[in-house]
């Protein structure tokens, strides 16, 4: 493996549903780059686990392109955990996570992610990635992802409160 999209280290900040527990999302399927053509490889050859323990998504489809391979599972990875997907047979492996409101990707949901969020929105720092930041899943990044993060971290709806909240 010499990447992946999402990226080795991702955390997916936005909301796992509306805030009514409708529409759950997450990321289902992630591209594993390879160094050679992975046409032949199976779901056998890669692991997925899960940490804290737990039970990860199921492999349900690959799909290679060029020397992209596409892991399709039969849900969303799990939230507060992350997902480490390994080859087995050169033991290379990418990690992604899924932690709501951790707008900065730095493993904790805490009030810094609005002050990123912001910091964001008005181009004072290096553009961050979609799923940093488009926390509500419109498909566009504006003022209401500041509000969902808040949203995120205090609790509102059928959130858990995430403030706090960490990866391991």
């Amino acid at each position: 493996i010499v990447g992946a999209d999402p990226a080795d280290g991702a955390i997916d900040a936005r909301q796992p549903s509306q805030p009514d527990g409708s529409d759950l999302a997450g990321w289902d399927s992630i591209d594993i780059v390879f160094d050679g053509d992975p046409s032949g490889l199976t779901a056998a050859d890669l692991t997925i686990t899960q940490d804290p323990a737990g039970t990860p998504p199921a492999i349900i489809n690959l799909v290679t392109n060029g020397n992209v391979l596409t892991v399709q599972l039969d849900g969303f990875i799990n939230l507060l955990a992350w997902t480490t997907f390994t080859h087995d047979a050169s033991d290379t492996s990418t990690r992604i996570g899924y932690l709501p409101a951790d707008v900065d990707n730095g493993g904790v949901s805490n009030a810094s992610d609005v002050l990123t969020l912001i910091d964001h929105l008005n181009a004072a720092i290096d553009p961050l990635e979609v799923y940093q930041t488009d926390i509500d899943r419109s498909g566009a990044v504006n003022a209401s992802d500041i509000l969902r993060t808040i949203d995120l971290l205090n609790g509102a709806g059928v959130y858990d409160v995430y403030n706090g909240a960490s990866l391991p």
